[in-house]
Formats: C-alpha cells, structure tokens, sequence
C-alpha cells in the first residue's frame, strides 16, 4: 500500500519588492532563426506579475488604461513606471502599496 503525506504550511508570503526587481532584471536572448540576435524578452514571472497587478488595478478602477492604444502598456514599461517611482519617492513600502502607488501616480483616471 502506498501512502502519500503532504505537509500544509502556511501560505506564500508576498515577495519582496528586491526579489522583483530581481526577476525583472532577467532577461533572455532572443534571436532569429539565422542566428541573429533580434531583441530580448523580460522575465516570465516579473511580466506575469507586473502585467496581473496592471489588470486587477485597471478592473478597480484605481486606474486607467492610456487613451492612446497605438503604444501599449507592456511588462517593460511598467518596470520603468516602477524603478522611477521608487527611485522618487525611496520609502520601504510592501510591494503591493509600492505597485498601487506607482501605478496610480502613472495611470490616473
């Protein structure tokens, strides 16, 4: 007989803002089928992260996509909204608050 026991701690803590920048920081290489290097590509997580955070914001209302769809809101501009606004304001907020903030001041409504 085979027994499976799982452990059940608690739950995840929120990363920390430097583990983000962190990931953010990552990069892959991307090149063309010939060879040539055509760009790069933000980290998956750092993306996921940063565009889901966009989203639930956007759904609250706390803030407003850009009337100007011809340049999308992308993972790598949110970064730069994010690193300026803690270079700005250099307080030692939770992630959450420091996302929300920097967005906000970014995309008012």
């Amino acid at each position: 007989m085979l027994v499976a026991a799982f452990t059940v701690g608690p739950a995840a803590a929120e990363p920390s803002i430097d583990q983000v920048i962190k990931a953010c920081g990552q990069k892959t290489l991307v090149f063309s089928a010939q060879g040539k290097r055509v760009g790069e590509k933000i980290d998956g997580y750092c993306q996921g992260f940063l565009e889901g955070a966009f989203a639930v914001l956007v759904h609250k209302g706390a803030i407003c996509r850009p009337k100007d769809d011809a340049d999308p809101v992308t993972a790598e501009y949110l970064i730069t909204v994010l690193n300026q606004y803690r270079a700005d304001e250099k307080s030692e907020m939770d992630l959450g608050t420091t996302i929300e903030k920097a967005f906000v001041r970014a995309f008012p409504c």
